[in-house]
């Protein structure tokens, strides 16, 4: 830890200059105050609230989300308090996945090992090896088994695969980037998932022929936004010359393509991505992943700026003055489920806040 603290330092020197802390939002709102403040400000306010109103949980996929959204937040910021927040979550559980050790022999466990991301995180900053033990020993028995069925949800690519992502780039090992990839092709092909025609992803088999009360096929934003944000992830993390990098960059594209004309005036994406009438309200969780991933794909050279630009700038307009009250609690985020539904602007959640966070970290460097 004493390491850590100190290479933080170093960090946090090269960090205060980042043009991207000073990003103003542009645009303009009634809510002048909250249009004035930086990305990076409103980040804290939402942080800071979340931390003020929560304790150390356990070590499921909810918080492993807000940790993710977390340590962007500290990447972009270098404020300290953020990273040992994380820091402190992993000691108090020993770096441990969640229902560890069931994880070594469990199938349909990547909800479960979502936190290893962070964990993978932390080690790159900081090359302990108390960080990525259980992780690589967890990740060890899921690259090594043959079958390659572990992901019947489309969450699945949030919470597990770029796990795998992660634990290569702090490795080298291909084991895990190449098991990644068949997990990714079963979801994809195997289980028909992806459908074309629509470019957009079903949570799971039993939306396949299902519909709408209004006709419509039901594809759930918060899931598509989770494939989104996780094909992201594993972007970053997995080798440039990874054979896989352009099937996983499609499906970005693709789904970027499909949104431009899902998005409602207010910056949102419903519920239901087909149909408004089925869920009609803002949601933030989807909105938030798809934030994430526009933003992060015109700042990684994926996506067009001048097409995608007042896409995401929209989505974030909607987010901090519909989404964020002025005290930084982050509402409309559509409780744990399986499927598209209403939110209320009292809805919250933890992973809520890592999606607002993860978007934030993105919108900063477009808005430079």
């Amino acid at each position: 830890i004493v390491k850590l603290l100190l290479l933080l330092c170093c960090l946090c020197l090269g960090v205060a200059g980042r043009s991207a802390v000073t990003a103003a939002v542009p645009g303009t709102h009634s809510d002048t105050a909250t249009f004035n403040k930086t990305v990076l400000e409103i980040m804290d306010l939402v942080n800071d609230h979340f931390l003020n109103m929560s304790s150390l949980p356990a070590r499921g996929w909810e918080r492993g989300t807000y940790f993710a959204g977390n340590m962007a937040h500290y990447h972009l910021g270098g404020n300290v308090k953020y990273l040992m927040h994380a820091v402190e979550w992993g000691d108090k559980y020993r770096w441990e996945t969640c229902y560890y050790p069931n994880t070594l022999r469990m199938i349909h466990a990547a909800d479960d090992y979502c936190i290893s991301q962070t964990f993978s995180e932390i080690y790159m900053l900081d090359p302990n090896p108390i960080y990525m033990n259980i992780t690589e020993m967890v990740m060890d028995v899921l690259a090594d088994r043959p079958q390659v069925n572990d992901y019947s949800w489309i969450d699945a690519f949030f919470t597990g695969m770029p796990s795998l992502a992660a634990t290569y780039n702090v490795t080298g090992d291909t084991r895990y980037s190449e098991k990644l990839f068949l997990l990714y092709n079963d979801t994809c092909v195997a289980r028909t998932l992806w459908d074309k025609e629509s470019s957009l992803f079903y949570r799971d088999q039993t939306y396949i022929n299902k519909t709408t009360p209004h006709g419509e096929k039901i594809f759930w934003s918060r899931g598509n936004g989770w494939a989104m944000a996780g094909l992201t992830r594993i972007l970053r993390w997995i080798s440039l010359s990874d054979p896989h990098r352009n099937s996983y960059k499609s499906k970005i594209t693709a789904i970027a393509k499909r949104l431009i004309s899902l998005q409602s005036p207010e910056g949102f994406w419903h519920a239901s991505l087909l149909d408004p009438l089925d869920s009609p309200g803002p949601e933030t969780t989807g909105t938030a992943l798809f934030t994430f991933g526009i933003a992060a794909g015109i700042n990684d050279g994926l996506l067009d700026r001048d097409t995608y630009y007042d896409v995401a700038l929209r989505a974030w307009n909607g987010l901090i003055t519909t989404s964020m009250h002025q005290d930084g609690f982050v509402g409309y985020c559509q409780p744990v489920g399986g499927g598209p539904s209403n939110a209320t602007s009292s809805d919250t959640s933890d992973f809520c806040v890592g999606q607002f966070l993860l978007a934030g970290s993105e919108m900063a460097k477009l808005l430079v």
